[in-house]
């Protein structure tokens, strides 16, 4: 009977924990810094990219005040937001949710850009956009812009989502050269077997959600396409002259559920060397 009891309370104590731990990593996102080099930017400068992805119209705090203050805390030169900011499915008004989310941003005084992702109803991604034009968001609908931090400039393109159709890679990287360092935002990283070669030096992606539930051993992680997941599941990957990102992002979709794969933000420092 004692060992009876000692495994039902080592199972409560389990479940618990794995219940705790999922809180956690739903509710509490983390700040990931990554470090890339390139010879495109003056020796010694920097500048720093924040990327955000995936919310599915999920509050972190009441006014997102545990995502505005990774923001803030990040200090980024620019904000990058690749689509699934809102969900059609979710009981959440859209364009309340997108206005809050984009006003919290702007107030940094940084420039945000944001392409759209699977998740954004198509009926009303038009008038999202325009809001979010409004409130002065930079929305990449396959086009581009070059933007001056200091010294050093670096070159923003954007593409509508991949499985949409209406992406335009060749629109979305017109009059972009070779001298500028080019950052193309896609919110599926599927995108990037269709790059042309030497055009694009960083990828941004989202989308995978990195699997939400990442057991170890296990290689096919669940919750999202196992096609993507195979190839593109989570961080970095060399393809050719361009070095594609696919961050986990910051909500959940089909299920509220993350398991060693908390909820994150990404922010790049970008390096000249």
């Amino acid at each position: 009977m004692k060992l009876y009891r000692k495994i039902l309370y080592i199972m409560i104590a389990l479940f618990v924990a794995a219940a705790a731990d999922i809180h956690i990593e739903l509710n509490y996102p983390k700040l990931i810094r990554e470090w890339v080099e390139t010879d495109k930017i003056q020796q010694g400068e920097a500048l720093t990219v924040l990327h955000l992805t995936d919310l599915h119209s999920k509050w972190f705090g009441g006014d997102n005040e545990r995502l505005f203050g990774l923001v803030s805390k990040a200090d980024p030169d620019i904000i990058v937001c690749t689509g699934d900011v809102v969900d059609k499915t979710a009981d959440v008004d859209i364009f309340a949710y997108s206005y809050t989310f984009f006003e919290g941003l702007l107030r940094f005084g940084k420039p945000v850009f944001y392409v759209s992702g699977n998740h954004e109803p198509w009926d009303d991604w038009e008038a999202l956009q325009r809001q979010a034009v409004q409130q002065g968001v930079r929305v990449l609908v396959n086009q581009n812009e070059t933007v001056q931090i200091g010294t050093s400039s670096v070159t923003i393109c954007g593409i509508e989502d991949f499985n949409t159709k209406y992406h335009d890679l060749n629109a979305a990287l017109a009059g972009t050269d070779n001298q500028t360092y080019t950052i193309l935002l896609s919110h599926t990283p599927a995108a990037a077997d269709q790059l042309p070669e030497g055009k694009v030096d960083l990828m941004i992606s989202g989308h995978t959600h990195g699997g939400q539930v990442r057991l170890p051993v296990i290689k096919d992680h669940i919750m999202k396409e196992k096609d993507i997941l195979r190839k593109y599941s989570k961080g970095f990957y060399r393809l050719g002259a361009t070095l594609l990102y696919v961050d986990s992002g910051l909500g959940t979709t089909r299920v509220p559920l993350r398991f060693l794969n908390r909820s994150q933000m990404t922010i790049f420092e970008i390096k000249g060397m």
